[in-house]
């Protein structure tokens, strides 16, 4: 044991770092074993029950029904200025292998692209506020994802294969795999359609988690009009079991997802 120290208050994530870097220290660095790192089930409030406390700031955004019609369980976001900031934690600054799953209604798909869940700096430009993960409506009902590496080298994917309509809900989680930069997506449970992608996510130091927003520079902010629920955020791939597991949970489904004719 070496360099005890006992304070008689909380000191500052910015402390914390100081103190880890004295005399030049590191020479290793932790990695996170993989986890659950963001968990929001918005059940009366954005608090993450994640245990990393990656607790949501509500913008606008208000209480509403959830899929199952409990109230004060879900937040529904206008499509014009609300959204929900998760911070920028470095647990969410998840550069490898990645899951996101959520459950969405839309209202709307009309208008400009509209952000679901994007972890991206308020300034593109320069790798420190890269987009780590995006999923957006672009202008339509068809998913787009990105990422981006070295200085803003983007990764757009669009997955043609799922089409949405709007006033029902669906269950969406989207798996990245970095070692063969494969990207899957499900719907419902079922996996309806993959991508590959060039480069690795890279950076993102000042970028944040947006949820119900495109985050971007002012002109290129984006919102999301509808509801969302049940958002999670793990550091690696889940498989295929434990996406049916999520999808029907708490005894869900009333709906199964049917793939467009393709």
């Amino acid at each position: 044991i070496d360099d005890l120290r006992i304070y008689n208050y909380v000191i500052p994530d910015s402390a914390i770092q100081n103190l880890y870097s004295e005399n030049g220290w590191p020479e290793t660095k932790y990695v996170l074993p993989d986890t659950l790192v963001a968990y929001y089930p918005f059940s009366g409030n954005a608090g993450d029950s994640s245990g990393f406390e990656n607790h949501g700031e509500v913008f606008g955004a208000t209480l509403t029904r959830d899929r199952f019609g409990n109230e004060n369980s879900a937040y529904e976001f206008d499509g014009n200025n609300d959204f929900i900031d998760g911070g920028n934690s470095e647990s969410l600054r998840v550069t490898g292998d990645l899951t996101l799953s959520f459950w969405f209604n839309a209202d709307s798909f009309e208008g400009v692209t509209s952000g679901i869940l994007t972890y991206q700096g308020s300034n593109t430009s320069g790798s420190e506020r890269n987009a780590l993960y995006k999923i957006n409506f672009p202008n339509d009902n068809i998913f787009n994802y990105n990422h981006e590496g070295g200085e803003g080298t983007d990764n757009v994917r669009r997955f043609e294969n799922a089409e949405f309509n709007v006033d029902e809900w669906y269950h969406t989680v989207l798996t990245r795999d970095t070692t063969t930069k494969e990207l899957k997506l499900y719907i419902d449970g079922i996996q309806v359609d993959t991508a590959v992608f060039d480069v690795l996510p890279l950076g993102g130091e000042l970028s944040s988690l947006r949820i119900g927003e495109n985050h971007g520079t002012v002109d290129l902010d984006r919102f999301f009009d509808g509801t969302l629920d049940d958002i999670r955020i793990y550091n690696y791939a889940i498989p295929d079991s434990a996406i049916q597991n999520l999808y029907s949970e708490n005894g869900w489904p009333e709906t199964k997802y049917v793939l467009p004719d393709t």
